[in-house]
């Protein structure tokens, strides 16, 4: 495995990998001696890979109620272990083990992708899908719009970890066996002009290992031709995740295409619509429809049509 020690960051890059302000991590240099971080010859402080590491276990728990001065000092085999601790006392689905996705963090920054793609591997062979879905894939993928959304990340990493995930879920669906236990027929798709898939792709396992019969057309569907493939798979539900506004790049605004599908759309078809566009659509139809706001949400709804 590669010597994780010889990666060196500036204080920004710190700041940007843990979430932790500039005054608190100098505060917990100077005053605890939670680091060492070395010097360059002009005096600038450079760290460890360890050191950020340290730095997101000592900000998460502190942020559970542990005093700075009882754990600056432990090593990050300790910290690990308060870390698992607390996490038995809270709820496995709101509480991931954060240091797992702090460790494919850095891997990403130091494009060891071999490294993430086999912890990945171990990671979806040990648990349940499910909870590798809720527990493991939704947590990392909310860090990596947090890397996303604070330049930290490239274009090329995004790409590349998306694809990595896009992977795992397309091996968890292709490894279930099981035959379906229920009538419903879910298609899903996102509008025309709309990319972005990791979402949709992630709903339609759930449905798929859940027992429902799949139907995923993908990112980027035409209105006319969504239609089409609702209407020859005979489709009971539509899931539709909407991301990208026309002005963004999308083919038609989403309350004109919604409008569309429920005129052209066979009336038992019902119509569930997600994403970020689709949050606080007002739309009066004539066919059963809903807004998802998350995949809990989804779940509920997969669970009760298996009823």
């Amino acid at each position: 495995m590669e010597n994780q020690s010889e990666h060196i960051y500036t204080i920004r890059q710190v700041i940007d990998l843990t979430g932790a302000s500039e005054f608190t991590l100098r505060a917990w240099e100077n005053r605890y001696n939670a680091f060492k971080p070395f010097r360059t010859p002009s005096g600038r402080r450079r760290y460890s890979s360890e050191d950020v590491l340290k730095a997101r276990m000592l900000l998460k728990l502190t942020e559970k109620g542990h005093r700075i001065g009882n754990i600056a000092n432990l090593e990050i085999e300790s910290l690990q272990q308060l870390s698992e601790e607390r996490s038995l006392k809270s709820s496995p689905q709101t509480d991931p083990v954060f240091e797992e996705i702090t460790r494919l963090m850095l891997w990403a920054d130091q494009f060891a992708w071999d490294h993430i793609r086999d912890f990945m591997h171990d990671k979806r062979n040990k648990i349940p899908a499910r909870s590798y879905i809720f527990n493991f894939l939704l947590p990392l993928l909310a860090e990596v719009n947090h890397q996303i959304s604070t330049s930290h990340f490239t274009v090329a990493q995004e790409h590349i970890l998306s694809a990595f995930i896009k992977e795992d879920l397309m091996l968890i669906k292709s490894k279930k066996t099981s035959k379906s236990s229920s009538a419903a027929r879910m298609v899903f798709a996102t509008p025309e002009g709309d990319v972005h898939e990791i979402g949709l792709l992630m709903a339609s396992v759930l449905a798929y290992i859940s027992g429902i019969t799949t139907l995923y057309l993908g990112p980027n569907l035409p209105a006319r031709e969504l239609c089409e493939a609702c209407e020859r798979f005979g489709a009971t539900h539509l899931l539709l995740v909407a991301t990208v506004e026309k002005s963004a790049g999308a083919k038609q605004d989403l309350y004109e295409l919604v409008n569309f599908l429920d005129r052209s759309l066979s009336p038992q078809t019902r119509l569930w619509l997600a994403g970020r566009c689709a949050m606080g659509l007002e739309v009066s139809l004539k066919r059963e429809h809903q807004l998802l706001n998350n995949f809990n949400i989804l779940e509920s709804l997969i669970n009760e049509e298996l009823k």
